[in-house]
């Protein structure tokens, strides 16, 4: 009886260890992501398009990097919205469209942030 218990809570640390880690890397992998659609944002306004157009190419592939580990963690709807957000954002700013560039970053960024939320450690994510 006491090796079932000893082991029981071998087993719930351990899954406690694991979630705390995933959770902390899920949530710093988006806010990298994050970081560089600001530095996106701050290039458009400055008029550098060019090199907006690379910096936002540096998130499609920090974003292909990480897709795979948060396919396994979170929601497939949210991180496929991510992906349509950028290809928007980046087709919209091929065209020089800043104004629906700008939409499409904003929206990228909530949808960031939404997700972020609805990972955080919460009762109602518990429940």
């Amino acid at each position: 009886m006491k090796t079932k218990i000893i082991t029981m809570l071998v087993v719930l640390a351990l899954c406690v260890a694991f979630i705390t880690w995933s959770t902390n890397e899920a949530f710093d992998r988006l806010e990298k992501i994050d970081k560089i659609a600001v530095i996106v944002i701050d290039q458009v306004l400055s008029g550098d398009l060019e090199t907006a157009m690379n910096t936002l190419g540096e998130l499609a592939n920090v974003w292909e990097k990480t897709r795979p580990f948060m396919e396994t963690i979170m929601p497939h709807e949210d991180l496929q919205r991510i992906i349509e957000l950028y290809t928007e954002a980046n087709a919209n700013l091929e065209a020089g469209d800043t104004d629906d560039f700008s939409r499409s970053i904003a929206l990228l960024r909530e949808t960031i942030d939404h997700l972020s939320n609805h990972e955080k450690f919460s009762w109602s994510n518990i429940l």
